[in-house]
């Protein structure tokens, strides 16, 4: 007599092997063929937030030339376009945080959309006339405004004035008009500090207190001091250089310092040393711990531990770079705006280059929800049941493990994943 086949129970693997086995995957057509696998796998995939960034590009749609939002992974040069209500596709985005994008809704109405869930939260107005006068610069949000109570921080576009909201106020804190050595070119809120760089590297912190101006409309207001010199005081190295502050994994601070000058390109690293909510020092470092950054001009920076993310390289910088070209179209002058990732290593001192990419604004880096993006990527592919013998494939995080397939032809037709395993990926969605 044979011997009894004995087959693996692979629906019942426990979260945290599935847990390594997603940290692994790239492509999202890797994440739809996981999901299909079964509806204990379809969960994990379905309730995991990807940690890896993904460049948010707002460029122009080549067939109605209307803007869009779409997010691209650089690793698996894998475009997808957001799904965001129309009135929102025809304002300029003003960067993200967090998860979250930033839009101007009228002259001074900030707006705080989640281009995954749908959620909007809607800010009371700036009424600083530097920002209304000349344009909204960076927005940063102190954390998921999902997760509880929040803060945000803005900035007019030449960083003349810092604005402070709670969320919960009626009114935003404002600073007085900053010096241009104190203009903050990045800003980050770290544990209870809030913290910044200014234009020739020097540390920044912003302090909310009390106000005693009388005709101001809140009750506080923004002091901002340098609490470390400069790094640079030729005004040729200030104007070439931009400085970015980030947290790692491990909560350490790190101050990145770009000096670009024509063809020259050269990158820095600083640990800041914190302690007891008081920064005391500033140090050059080599090594990044095994992590990688992905450094954003008009948003947060964000640090992930490569080892945990396939495609991300160890002690590795990552940078959207943008540059603009001219085409002469008929009788008049097309500017074209392009941009591609700069990646630099630090063991080595290496550069290289990845896919270019057309947009119409500055770029920024973005942690999407997977389960999103994959409902939506799937969604696309949907067909109308009206359509003689063309089936309508709905994503299965809907139906608890399931796909559903109906069509003109046929009566309809129900199949557990677990037995089709192979379904989405026989299925060229991608």
């Amino acid at each position: 007599m044979g011997k009894r086949v004995r087959f693996a129970n692979w629906e019942s693997l426990i979260d945290e092997l599935l847990g390594l086995v997603l940290d692994k995957l790239v492509y999202l057509r890797d994440y739809i063929r996981f999901s299909a696998v079964c509806k204990s796998w379809n969960s994990a995939a379905s309730n995991r937030r990807e940690k890896r960034p993904w460049l948010l590009i707002s460029s122009s749609d080549k067939d109605n030339g209307r803007r869009k939002l779409s997010v691209y992974n650089f690793i698996s040069d894998e475009i997808i376009k957001l799904r965001i209500p129309y009135k929102y596709k025809i304002k300029r985005c003003s960067g993200s945080s967090h998860g979250w994008l930033f839009f101007v809704e009228s002259v001074s109405t900030l707006v705080v959309l989640n281009p995954f869930s749908g959620d909007i939260i809607q800010l009371p107005p700036l009424k600083s006339v530097d920002i209304i006068n000349n344009g909204l610069g960076k927005v940063i949000l102190s954390k998921d405004p999902s997760l509880g109570a929040f803060e945000v921080l803005a900035t007019s576009s030449c960083s003349h004035v810092v604005a402070h909201l709670k969320f919960g106020d009626d009114f935003w804190a404002y600073s007085n008009s900053i010096p241009h050595t104190n203009r903050p070119r990045c800003l980050i809120f770290y544990k209870n500090i809030i913290l910044g760089a200014s234009p020739g590297g020097g540390i920044l912190s912003l302090q909310v207190t009390s106000c005693d101006d009388i005709h101001s409309s809140s009750s506080r207001c923004i002091k901002v001091e340098k609490i470390i010199p400069d790094l640079n005081n030729n005004l040729d190295l200030v104007f070439s250089s931009r400085y970015f502050v980030l947290e790692t994994t491990e909560c350490d601070l790190i101050m990145v310092e770009r000096y670009s000058k024509f063809d020259f390109k050269q990158y820095s690293t600083f640990k800041i040393i914190v302690s007891n909510g008081q920064v005391l020092d500033r140090t050059p470092v080599v090594n990044l711990g095994g992590h990688s950054l992905f450094l954003g001009n008009s948003n947060d920076s964000i640090s992930v531990l490569a080892s945990d993310y396939g495609g991300c390289r160890s002690n590795s910088i990552y940078y959207c770079h943008s540059y603009t070209m001219f085409k002469k179209h008929l009788v008049r002058r097309r500017v074209l705006k392009y941009g591609r990732i700069e990646e630099f290593n630090l063991d080595n001192q290496s550069f290289q280059y990845h896919q270019e990419f057309s947009m119409s604004h500055e770029a920024s880096w973005i942690v999407p929800s997977m389960r999103t993006v994959v409902r939506n990527q799937l969604m696309k592919y949907t067909n109308s049941s009206d359509s003689d013998g063309k089936l309508e494939r709905i994503p299965i995080a809907d139906f608890g493990g399931e796909s559903l397939f109906s069509g003109k032809l046929s009566t309809g037709i129900s199949v557990l994943a677990s037995e089709l395993s192979w379904m989405y990926a026989k299925c060229d969605l991608l």
